[in-house]
């Protein structure tokens, strides 16, 4: 796995990792140049996992948005949010939405689409 190469620091021949054909130049540039490669192997195959989603809703509140929606077909779904309030910080926004927003995270399970603000 390693190779001498040809020069001498301090009286002693350095040893090289192999991972590839030899160049000529700087023992500097033959190592980085070699570690470049064997990064550019490394992540190459690396496998994508899909990411988790947001949001999980049950089965129950799944049903529940399914029969809101119902009354209003002009409105594709639900938007949770959060917004600053009063002295205490933060609360929860839910409102029907007839667009997906530019910075909203969808999420679909079993037909039924929340945006989640951003």
């Amino acid at each position: 796995l390693w190779r001498q190469c040809g020069r001498r620091v301090h009286g002693e021949r350095v040893k090289w990792p192999s991972f590839g054909p030899r160049h000529r130049g700087s023992g500097t540039a033959r190592m980085s140049a070699s570690l470049v490669r064997a990064t550019v192997r490394a992540v190459s195959k690396r496998k994508l996992q899909p990411t988790r989603a947001a949001l999980t809703l049950t089965p129950s509140a799944v049903n529940k948005i399914k029969q809101l929606l119902k009354d209003k077909p002009e409105h594709v779904g639900l938007k949770v949010g959060v917004r600053t309030r009063g002295c205490n910080g933060l609360s929860y926004t839910l409102e029907y939405t007839k667009t997906k927003g530019d910075s909203d995270e969808e999420v679909v399970q079993d037909g039924v689409r929340v945006f989640i603000e951003k």
